[in-house]
């Protein structure tokens, strides 16, 4: 008759391998378990930093338009025949501003500074993705393969992960008792996720009767 085979303490080879198996399969586990959680926490932290980003750059717009001196929502377009807002068809240029001169005229001004009157169909659904502050513009454009915004004090890089998008409501266009208010609305898409930073701002230029 075959003698058991043990260790010095007792174990069988076959209980010492059921064990380091089981200490194997844990370890697996704990491993699985951190890169899950890790990639979690990675994702939060640049969501977070998108969201902290996408709130500059709102403050930053929302600093500028309280002291603007003659201000226009502008609709840029990013291509030649860009869809405007409320329009139903362009012809505009690429660069062209579109935006509201005076109450149900519409102007289009293109890049060589050419003014032309236009027809906005659903002049509600108008929003600008800048805004014409007279002495400066802010603008959404394109840098290279993702969006910027021109006129602000960043270098295009700082946008390179966001995909950004963004609309400036004048909210005194459809409702009087909020002229001077203006609804800023950022979007990121950035590889954590779609990020989203609203906010509204009134006028108090330094000029301006309170």
């Amino acid at each position: 008759m075959m003698k058991k085979i043990t260790n010095k303490k007792g174990l069988t080879i076959v209980e010492l391998i059921v064990s380091l198996a089981i200490v194997i399969i844990f370890f697996i586990s704990l491993t699985q378990l951190l890169a899950v959680g890790s990639k979690m926490y990675l994702h939060e932290v640049k969501a977070g930093n998108s969201e902290v980003m996408l709130e500059t750059i709102v403050d930053d717009i929302k600093g500028y338009i309280r002291y603007g001196t003659d201000i226009r929502v502008m609709y840029v377009t990013q291509e030649d025949g860009d869809m405007v807002p409320g329009m139903t068809s362009t012809t505009a240029l690429k660069g062209s501003e579109i935006y509201l001169k005076e109450p149900s005229v519409w102007i289009c001004r293109e890049p060589n500074g050419d003014e032309s009157v236009i027809a906005m169909t659903n002049p509600n659904d108008f929003y600008g993705n800048g805004i014409d502050l007279g002495f400066k513009k802010i603008y959404l454009t394109e840098s290279g393969s993702y969006t910027a915004i021109q006129g602000l004090a960043y270098n295009p890089l700082f946008y390179r992960s966001l995909n950004i998008e963004m609309q400036i409501h004048d909210l005194g266009q459809s409702l009087p008792a909020q002229e001077g208010v203006y609804e800023i609305n950022v979007t990121g898409n950035a590889v954590a996720g779609r990020v989203n930073v609203k906010s509204d701002v009134a006028v108090t230029a330094l000029n301006r009767e309170l």
